[in-house]
C-alpha cells in the first residue's frame, strides 16, 4: 500500500467518478482502476460499488471506513514529515511554467530572497498538469499556471492578467498595427500559452500546425523572433522581457486575441502562511514596477 495509492482513493472518495479522479491526477482511468483494485486486494475488502452503466460511484461501508483512516493517514505523514523539518530552515518551493520562470519570476525571486534572507527557496520549472499534480503530492509548496485545476486540498486565485502583444524584429517591415490579413502562419513562431489562444487561434488564424516553429523552450523565443519577417503572439510579460533585451519591437493589433489569466495554486493548509503572502507580494511589487497597462493585477 503506497502513499499515491491512498492519495488516488481519496481522489476517488472526491469526485465520485473514475473518469473525473483519472483526469485530476493526470493518469489514464485504467491506471486508476489498476490501483484501486489493488488495494482492494491487499485490504481483503471491497472499497468501491461501481455501478454498472452509471457514471458515478459510491464507497461500500468498508470503503466509508477506510476513507475515514485515509484522511487520518495523511494527516499523520504530513506531521511525521513536518518533524525532520522542524529545526530546519523555512523553505518555499515555487513552480511555474516555463515562460514565467524565463520573463517574470527571476526578479520576483531576487525580491523574495532580499525579504526573507533565511528561507530556503526552490524553484521549480515544469508543465501545469505536473505543477498541480506536485502540489497533490505535497511537492510544490505554490504553483503559478494558466489552467484551472480545483480539488478539495489545493486551492486557487487569480494573480494578474496580460493582454497578448504581436512581436518582430526591430528591423522587420511590419507596421505599428497588424491587422490578421498581413499574417503568414507559416512565418508564426508559436508557443501554445493556453487553451483559450489555442482555440482563438484555430478560429481567427488557422490550425497552428501550419506554423514552421513550434516553441516550448522560452530561451529560444527571441532568436526565432528576430529572424526575417518571423513573428509571435506573446504575453505581456513576455513581450516585456524580450524588447528589455533588444532587437524586439511590440505592434499593436487591430484583433482581439482573449488575454492570459495567471492562478496561484497552493495546499489549503497554507493557506495563511507567511512566505506564501511574503512571495505573492514581491510578485505584486515586481509587476507594478513593469508600468504596463496590458497587465491587471488581483491582488
Amino acid at each position: 500500500m503506497t502513499n499515491a495509492q491512498i492519495e488516488a482513493f481519496l481522489a476517488v472518495c472526491e469526485y465520485k467518478s473514475i473518469s473525473r479522479a483519472a483526469e485530476r491526477l493526470f493518469i489514464s482511468q485504467s491506471s486508476l482502476s489498476t490501483k484501486m483494485r489493488t488495494l482492494e486486494n491487499e485490504t481483503g475488502c471491497l472499497l468501491i460499488e461501481r455501478r454498472k452503466g452509471g457514471r458515478t460511484v459510491a464507497l461500500t461501508e468498508a470503503g466509508e471506513t477506510f476513507y475515514r483512516l485515509s484522511l487520518q493517514y495523511r494527516e499523520i505523514t504530513r506531521q511525521m514529515l513536518a518533524l525532520g523539518r522542524a529545526n530546519l530552515p523555512d523553505k518555499l518551493r515555487v513552480a511555474t511554467i516555463n515562460s514565467l520562470g524565463t520573463y517574470l519570476f527571476p526578479s520576483v525571486y531576487e525580491r523574495f530572497l532580499q525579504k526573507s534572507p533565511d528561507t530556503v527557496l526552490e524553484v521549480q520549472e515544469m508543465a501545469s498538469n505536473t505543477a498541480c499534480l506536485n502540489l497533490e503530492n505535497g511537492l510544490t509548496d505554490l504553483a503559478f499556471t494558466p489552467i484551472s485545476y480545483s480539488s478539495q486540498r489545493v486551492l486557487s486565485f487569480p494573480v494578474f492578467s496580460e493582454a497578448m502583444v504581436f512581436v518582430c524584429s526591430q528591423g522587420s517591415d511590419y507596421p505599428e498595427v497588424v491587422e490578421a490579413g498581413m499574417l503568414d502562419v507559416k512565418k508564426e513562431v508559436y508557443i501554445n500559452w493556453s487553451d483559450p489562444f489555442q482555440l482563438w487561434h484555430e478560429t481567427a488564424l488557422g490550425d497552428p500546425l501550419h506554423s514552421q516553429i513550434k516553441l516550448e523552450i522560452m530561451g529560444q523565443l527571441q532568436y526565432f523572433v528576430m529572424k526575417g519577417r518571423n513573428w509571435a503572439i506573446v504575453p505581456a510579460s513576455v513581450a516585456h522581457g524580450l524588447c528589455q533585451n533588444g532587437g524586439i519591437k511590440r505592434c499593436r493589433m487591430a484583433f482581439a486575441v482573449p488575454n492570459r489569466i495567471v492562478n496561484c495554486f497552493y495546499l489549503s493548509d497554507r493557506a495563511k502562511d507567511g512566505l506564501t503572502d511574503c512571495f505573492n507580494g514581491c510578485l505584486r511589487e515586481v509587476l507594478l514596477g513593469m508600468n504596463d497597462s496590458e497587465i491587471k493585477l488581483y491582488i
